[in-house]
């Protein structure tokens, strides 16, 4: 984020249905000229890609249908965070 850090934490599964895996995971926010960051959780749900050859994993089209943080922010902060984590 230009003006400031997104940070996302380990995601936590809770589904895997054929290639779909739904989770949440744990975030903050933190201005550049904010004092303290502004914490909450995106639940995520994204394509599971498996090269069982490599034995690598990758997530793509990565979607945010809920996000909820602890201080109250305005529709249009979170739906800015909401695509840049998606476009990231």
């Amino acid at each position: 984020m230009q003006n400031g850090v997104i940070t996302v934490y380990q995601p936590q599964p809770e589904s895997l249905d054929g290639t779909t895996l739904s989770g949440r995971a744990a975030i903050s926010v933190k201005h550049k000229d904010a004092k303290r960051a502004t914490y909450g959780a995106i639940w995520i749900t994204t394509t599971l890609e498996v090269d069982r050859d490599t034995r690598i994993a990758v997530l793509k089209n990565i979607k945010i249908p809920n996000i909820r943080f602890s201080d109250d922010l305005d529709s249009v902060t979170i739906g800015k965070i909401t695509r840049i984590i998606e476009e990231e």
